[in-house]
């Protein structure tokens, strides 16, 4: 589980509190990083949602690649949602 707060700080950005858990969302625990990994690709922009999505579906085993890239998608969307 992570969590994005939301109250305005001194430096002048915008932080949302909200909570993305895996287990809940997905079904499994094992993949919170990825969607935390998703989440901040997201809120910052520092790479696209497509570049972030192939390196992470190229570092995991095959067994996991719907998982990892359904979490990657859930973390994603979320935080996409606060900066609505």
């Amino acid at each position: 589980m992570f969590f994005i707060r939301d109250f305005p700080d001194s430096s002048g950005w915008k932080n949302h509190r909200r909570s993305f858990s895996a287990k809940n969302d997905i079904g499994r625990e094992i993949v919170a990083n990825v969607g935390a990994l998703g989440a901040m690709i997201a809120l910052t922009d520092a790479v696209s949602r497509e570049a972030g999505e192939k390196v992470v579906l190229s570092r995991v085993p095959e067994a996991f690649l719907e998982l990892d890239k359904k979490a990657h998608n859930m973390g994603f969307e979320k935080a996409k949602i606060l900066l609505k």
